[in-house]
Order: C-alpha cells, then structure tokens, then sequence
C-alpha cells in the first residue's frame, strides 16, 4: 500500500518571488515542462548566483529524473548559501529519507521544523521516517499537530489513522480514517485502511464495499475481498473477484494463482494449469504457480528437464522455502540425480524438521543413495512427527524397502 504522506510535494519554489526568471520556472516545472524549467532556474541565478530558490527548483527537476549526483550537487549548493532556511533542509531531507540514509534524513527534518514549526510536509517526512523505524510513540505528537493544523489533509489522516492502528487504538483509527473517507469521497484507501484491520470476513467485507463502490477495480480492494470470500468458502464469488483484480492490474500474477489454487481444489486441474502457465507468463518466478506446475507435471510424467528448470526457479525465487525444495528433490529423482535430490531433501528438512512429508523425503532420498541406516533414522522420525493420511502409501513403500 502507497505511504500515506505521499503526494504531499514540498514547495521547493517560491511562489511569491519577484524574480520574473523563477516564476516562469515555477509555472513550467507545474506544467511538467522540465526543460523550460531548467532554462528558467538556470537563468535566475545567473541574475542572482545566490537564488537558493532558483538551485532547489533545478534540485527538483534531477530529483525527478532520477539524477541522484545532480540533485545532491544543488541542495549542497542551496544548504551552503542558506543554511539556515527552513525549505532548503526540508529538501535535504526528503532526498536522504527516498534515498533510504535516515541517519542524514531525520537530523535535516527535525532542523527544518526547529527552524520553521509551520510548514506541514517536513512533520509528515519525519513522522513517515519514524513510523518506518518503529519509533510510533515519536511521530504521534508530529501527525496530531498536523492534523490539528490542517483537518482537511486527507495525506495526514490516513497516516494518523494508520499509526493508531499499529499502535492498538482501534477506536481512534476508526474515527480518523473515516474523517479520511469523507475528505475524499472518491478515494477507497480509508476503507482499505479499515478493512485491513479486521480479523473476519464479517468485519472485513461490508468496509470493503464501500472501497469498491468508489474504485470499483481497486487491485488491493479486490485482492483482500478475494481472501476473506475464500475464508468464508464462497469459492464461485472469490473466483468472480479474483477475475476482475487479474484485469485491474494487467501484470499481477498473484490472481491467477489464487484462481489456479480454486480450481484445483474444485478438480478442474486442466483449468488451474492454465491459469498457472498465464501466471508464469506475467511473473515467471512466481513461485506458488512454478511450484505447483511441476508437481503436476510429477503426476503427468513430463519432461523431468523442464520440470527441473521450473523447480530451479521456484527455489531461486523463495531461497529460504521447504516445500519447494522438496518439489526440485521430486523432480531430480524422476531426472536420476541421486546427489541433487539428496542435497535438496537435506536443505528442506534444515529448514523444516518438524514436516513429516518433507522427512519422508529424505528418507526415501538417503535410501535411493545407499545409505539403508540414515533411512531407517529418518523414517522413524516420520512415524513419530504423525504424518497426514495422503503420505500413508509412501511410508508403507518406504518401511517395505529398508
């Protein structure tokens, strides 16, 4: 979800200059013409070499191209001339905090509120900061003062309303999110905010509409309706919610997952491999859609060296996952990879020990590489951990073996 604060721009321009030079580049950097812009800053401090407006408003401009060495040249530039000026810090600011070195971003928002208490996006800079660290007790005084300042930011609201929440005062949230809801009565981000707080589909849903009745193809609205219509087993409106989010957001593969997952607990496998294999097509390391497709492909006997390579990307994109490296362990046995799969096997059970399916695996991996004795440990270890009835036929083939 976007920071609330975002979008709250620091005036880097003086609006009210007399220099004809800066408000033609004032005018132009709001008309998104950076170009004219520049030529207009460039040509106000050749009138005036000292116009700290002029060099935050050329800052500006390489902020916004992503020209990190340039903007850092002009802040240095304007905190050299006026050190002392409010803006020129808040500037400093904000670049260190995007450029994630909060130990030079939070020093330079605090000496533009000290310097200057008025200005509102210095105080929600450093509040976002301090919310981002952990430090909630710290940016609370920040946000009220500026939702006392100006109740109508809706940027403020969402961000007080957002700390109440993680700070367990529930009914505060509540209150401030919903003042949120009704500054911007086209916004479903206050009622996203809400339903996210929810513990139950019955708390979670009715919030959810009201987000979905202003933004009605909001992709996080309908993710989260999805999940609680799949909590509450409505799997026929969760399946019309997660169609409608995979057209929200063109490029999310997360949907079709979720859709694959659908169809394969209704037993439509040929349908959830579909959905699988568009997944794949937006995101070709989705993990879940990888993994689940190779085990499929286990069951159809595929290619075992195109299952291995998708298996290979499901462990290179969830590194730290049991399950997956259980699924590549399955598949280098059908590739007769004795050592990749007992390697595999290994490093899920590292991970998970506690799994009887996946002890189970190794099991059946240390008794292909011919060592009987680690087997009988390990299959012990499975009768021990009470594995699920699905895993009944591999251990009785397992304890038949050794």
């Amino acid at each position: 979800m976007p920071t609330p604060t975002q979008g709250v721009r620091p005036v880097l321009v003086s609006q009210g200059s007399s220099s004809d030079a800066l408000k033609k580049g004032a005018e132009a950097m709001a008309a998104k013409q950076p170009d004219q812009a520049r030529r207009h800053f460039e040509a106000a401090l050749r009138n005036d070499p000292k116009q700290v407006a002029a060099m935050l408003g050329l800052a500006e401009l390489a902020f916004q191209s992503r020209n990190d060495g340039e903007t850092l040249k002009w802040l240095q530039q304007a905190e050299r001339s006026a050190p002392q000026r409010a803006e020129v810090q808040a500037a400093l600011g904000r670049f260190y905090m995007a450029r994630k070195q909060p130990e030079k971003g939070e020093p330079a928002l605090r000496k533009a509120i000290d310097l200057d208490p008025k200005p509102l996006r210095p105080r929600l800079d450093l509040a976002d900061a301090l919310m981002r660290r952990g430090a909630e007790a710290e940016a609370l005084p920040l946000l009220k003062s500026a939702v006392a300042q100006d109740p109508k930011l809706l940027g403020a609201q969402l961000a007080l309303g957002q700390l109440q929440q993680r700070m367990g005062a529930a009914a505060e949230a509540d209150k401030t999110l919903r003042t949120a809801a009704e500054l911007e009565p086209k916004s479903a981000l206050p009622w996203l905010m809400l339903a996210r707080a929810q513990k139950s589909a019955a708390g979670a849903l009715p919030l959810l509409e009201q987000a979905l009745q202003r933004q009605s193809e909001h992709y996080d609205a309908l993710m989260l309706r999805a999940y609680w219509q799949m909590e509450s087993r409505d799997a026929a409106a969760a399946r019309e919610t997660l169609v409608r989010a995979a057209k929200a957001d063109a490029k999310a593969a997360e949907p079709l997952v979720r859709l694959g997952l659908l169809e394969e607990q209704a037993g439509q496998r040929s349908e959830a491999r579909r959905q699988y294999l568009v997944a794949i097509e937006r995101d070709p390391y989705h993990p879940v859609a990888l993994n689940n497709l190779v085990m499929m492909g286990l069951t159809d006997k595929e290619d075992p060296a195109r299952l291995e390579l998708m298996a290979k990307r499901a462990v290179k994109a969830l590194p730290g996952n049991a399950q997956v490296l259980d699924t590549l362990a399955l598949v280098q046995r059908q590739r007769k990879d004795k050592t990749g799969a007992l390697a595999s096997a290994q490093a899920a059970v590292k991970l998970d020990p506690k799994d009887a399916g996946l002890m189970l695996t190794l099991a059946e991996m240390q008794l292909w590489n011919g060592d009987r004795e680690a087997a009988r440990r390990s299959a012990a270890l499975v009768q021990q951990l009470k594995p699920a009835p699905a895993l009944d036929a591999r251990l009785r083939d397992l304890l038949s073996r050794i």
